[in-house]
């Protein structure tokens, strides 16, 4: 099944998150046979304010344990996660429309 985890990051973060930032690009390098995609959440400006996966996994336990492999989760910077099923049935990236 796949899910999407959105992140959001904590007030003061940015920090943290320059300094993580290498175990985290390896962390998803390592990853990428579970990830659909992965990348930054940005603003208007470009600064980052969060992430976002989509990833395959078995069950929202699995789910959760993958994101709390991630070194930015150690490192603290995110609010409270947002994880839901999804279920990606149109557009580029799932090749048109799978219904």
């Amino acid at each position: 099944m796949q899910y999407l985890i959105f992140l959001e990051d904590l007030p003061g973060s940015e920090t943290a998150r320059a300094e993580r930032l290498q175990e985290h690009l390896r962390f998803v390098q390592t990853h990428l046979d579970r990830i659909l995609v992965a990348g930054p959440r940005l603003a208007s400006g470009g600064e980052m304010i969060g992430s976002t996966y989509i990833i395959e996994a078995d069950s929202l336990e699995e789910a959760q344990g993958f994101l709390q492999q991630d070194p930015y989760w150690h490192a603290n910077i995110w609010r409270e996660p947002q994880i839901s099923g999804f279920s990606g049935v149109a557009g580029r990236w799932v090749g048109g429309v799978n219904w």
